[in-house]
């Protein structure tokens, strides 16, 4: 299978990526995660995938396209959000056992 190599710009930094996308074979919206060769933050790229017999592209196809990749970034953003009050949670929590036990706890 060949990879997809789309031209991206970072959305911390603006310089331009080249992720190489595979297995993103699924028709309609497809995100992976990327890492930022300049600067080495995460981003997510987003793909919208097609196939069609007459390429026609209206704004309301568009408008769709938009309100999609809304709904996929706010998803996104949960989970993050979720994730790093686990992991908070997780610290924590060690941080409270090794206190009481003194360091000792295997």
């Amino acid at each position: 299978m060949d990879s997809f190599n789309p031209r991206v710009k970072c959305p911390f930094c603006n310089f331009v990526n080249k992720p190489s996308i595979t297995g993103w074979g699924g028709e309609g919206l497809n995100t992976r995660l990327h890492t930022c060769k300049s600067c080495g933050n995460d981003y997510t790229v987003v793909v919208y995938t097609e196939a069609s017999v007459d390429l026609q592209i209206s704004s309301m196809h568009l408008s769709s396209l938009r309100s999609q990749i809304r709904t996929r970034k706010a998803q996104i953003r949960e989970m993050e959000r979720g994730l790093v009050s686990k992991a908070t949670g997780l610290g924590r929590e060690y941080i409270r056992v090794e206190a009481s036990t003194g360091g000792t706890q295997n």
